[in-house]
């Protein structure tokens, strides 16, 4: 009888042991539930605020182009003026062309009258003189003006296209984050993209039993990242 109750309790006692057991591994499992429900909602809110931050690009990205196309508006202003200005300076250089021909025509016509008309004849040769340095001094000024326009032009080409490669160098230019180690580029660099293992690799316990994060006991080398950083944070080491 005393036999019979010993291994009665023997039994209730390992019944309790794996009931304990269960219990522990339970509550692990719930841990591990909690941790997981926890990591989706800081993700739902990383993508949120990643979602702002886009639209506040897009903003700034919609500001910026309509500064360059007021930019290119101007431009054409300034080129729609210096059109007209040309147009005005050929108008000016046929007027006098026509002048020119006129005075040629009656000094012709004048050459077939006596010596009377001599000094009438070296009048209008003075005043063709006159005119012809006239014209030459306008198409003189007409090209510098045209000279110093297309300089100012190239000069602001060449500004505009350095600007631009400077923000392209920028955005696409490799960096080394301080925190995970990768590589990224500010193009590519949002709330997300930083998440790396804050503790080492290290061996458990027991031989036996491998290895661990120290910072959240994943047995996975590769396992997911428990560390959300956001963005990436440049290295100032060099590599």
């Amino acid at each position: 009888m005393a036999l019979h109750e010993l291994k009665k309790k023997e039994s209730l006692s390992k019944e309790l042991e794996s009931v304990k057991s269960e219990s522990k591994h339970t509550n692990y499992r719930i841990h591990a539930l909690d941790v997981e429900v926890e990591t989706a909602q800081s993700k739902l809110r990383q993508k949120d605020r990643t979602i702002d931050e886009l639209r506040d690009t897009n903003a700034q990205l919609k500001k910026e182009m309509s500064r360059l196309t007021d930019k290119v508006q101007n431009l054409s202003s300034s080129i729609s003026v210096m059109q007209e200005l040309i147009a005005e300076k050929d108008k000016e250089i046929d007027r006098k062309d026509e002048m020119i021909r006129c005075k040629k025509t009656e000094v012709k016509c004048l050459a077939k009258i006596d010596d009377s008309s001599k000094e009438r004849i070296e009048e209008l040769v003075r005043q063709i003189a006159d005119l012809q340095q006239q014209l030459l001094d306008t198409q003189k000024e007409y090209l510098n003006k045209v000279k110093k326009d297309e300089v100012w032009r190239e000069k602001q080409r060449t500004k505009d296209r350095s600007e631009i490669m400077k923000d392209m160098e920028v955005l696409h230019k490799p960096r080394r984050c301080k925190n995970c180690n990768e590589t990224f580029t500010n193009k590519t660099n949002t709330s997300l993209s930083c998440s790396y293992h804050p503790g080492r690799y290290v061996a458990r316990q027991y031989p036996l039993e491998g290895y661990q994060w120290s910072c959240c006991q994943k047995r996975d080398l590769s396992s997911r990242a428990c560390k959300f950083a956001g963005r990436h944070i440049e290295s100032k080491l060099a590599d």
